[in-house]
Formats: C-alpha cells, sequence, structure tokens
C-alpha cells in the first residue's frame, strides 16, 4: 500500500475513480499503469525515469523501447566488464594450480578491475584506473 501512496504522491499513479466515503478505486487501466511502474522497477528505474517513460497515459510505446534499449545496452556492457574480470581471475586460479606466483601486476590488475566494477562508477570513470597505470609504466 505504501507504493501506491508514493506512486500517488509523485504523480505516478492516481486512483481514477473514489469511493462514497472516499476510498481510491482503481481500473484496469490504473491496473495496466501499475503493471508498467512495477516492471519499470524492477529494472532499476528510478521514479523519474519511470514518469518520464510513461509520460501522461502510458501508452508512450516510442520512450518505453528507448528506455529498455538503453537498459539493454547497460546490461551487455556490464555484462561484458564480468566477463573480463571472470577471464582475469581464471587466470590467477590456473597460475596458482601451477604452483606458480602471479606476478605483482597481475595481482594490482585483478585487485583493480574487482574494485572498479564493484562501485557504480560510469565506464570512462571505470577506464581511468588502467589508462593511469599504462601511463605510468612499471
Amino acid at each position: 500500500m505504501r507504493a501506491l501512496h508514493r506512486y500517488d504522491e509523485v504523480g505516478l499513479l492516481g486512483a481514477s475513480e473514489r469511493t462514497g466515503p472516499g476510498h481510491r478505486r482503481y481500473t484496469e487501466r490504473d491496473l495496466r499503469r501499475l503493471c508498467s511502474v512495477r516492471a519499470l522497477r524492477s529494472l532499476a528505474l528510478s521514479l523519474e525515469e519511470i514518469a518520464g517513460v510513461l509520460g501522461g497515459d502510458g501508452d508512450d510505446l516510442s520512450a518505453m523501447r528507448d528506455l529498455l534499449g538503453a537498459q539493454l545496452r547497460a546490461v551487455r556492457s556490464q555484462a561484458a566488464r564480468l566477463v573480463e574480470l571472470e577471464q582475469q581471475l581464471g587466470h590467477l586460479l590456473r597460475q596458482l594450480d601451477e604452483d606458480a606466483m602471479p606476478g605483482p601486476d597481475l595481482f594490482m590488475t585483478t585487485l583493480e578491475m574487482i574494485s572498479v566494477y564493484e562501485t557504480s562508477f560510469t565506464e570512462e570513470q571505470r577506464d581511468q584506473p588502467a589508462a593511469r597505470r599504462a601511463e605510468l609504466g612499471r
């Protein structure tokens, strides 16, 4: 119930009808809009982003398509970074399995990757440690 009140406060979803005593009554269209809001929230979108997508009536397919396309690109980018980290960790483990201590550069690179991926920096910010390391050299 708190979510419904919050959605009403920010203008995302209001009950189209009221009962005699003033209770909210949600129409079928209201419920479709609620489903849209909940689906977009599950994509970790802010209420402001959801409001932009849903606009006035929530039937703006172009805005929905743009937003979902951006979300898909972000997920693919994150997945690519995770694959890179997975490969780096696998390389470290293979070296350890061969009783060889990985060099400090490999450890530093892996630790930087873990640290960077655990935070929510922009892609440009995520690339800065590697660029800085390249500038400094050994």
